[in-house]
């Protein structure tokens, strides 16, 4: 990657909000925030049932548990030991998108592993 790439995050744009686990406003910001931020924090995400997976062993499918998702952006989590547990879900979540996918945005979860903190970090030149 050229130092041309990097240029253009001079400024680090970050938005962070609390969504009181509404999956639709998590949806609702990653559109409308697309070409204004880079990162998104979010303090109490949804979490759930997204859909049915075809599978091999079950007839009716395998469950997806998770967060909306969207082509433009990375959602990162700590992962929860029992993710059909209540009390187990993410409480904090940071979407990163795409134009820092370069830079290869990564949870420490080995640095600090608290349910309220995330330490992200990005690699650049």
């Amino acid at each position: 990657m050229s130092d041309t790439t990097y240029e253009k995050f001079a400024g680090l744009h970050i938005y962070s909000q609390n969504v009181y686990k509404k999956y639709d406003w998590i949806s609702t910001l990653l559109e409308r925030r697309e070409n204004l931020s880079n990162v998104i924090l979010i303090h109490e995400p949804s979490w759930g049932l997204i859909r049915y997976a075809p599978s091999m062993t079950d007839k009716c499918g395998d469950p997806i548990i998770g967060m909306p998702s969207h082509p433009s952006w990375r959602c990162l989590y700590p992962k929860p030991a029992n993710q059909f547990s209540e009390s187990d879900r993410p409480r904090i979540a940071a979407y990163v998108h795409q134009h820092l996918w370069a830079m290869k945005p990564k949870l420490r979860s080995d640095v600090i592993k608290l349910h309220d903190i995330m330490l992200l970090t990005m690699n650049g030149p």
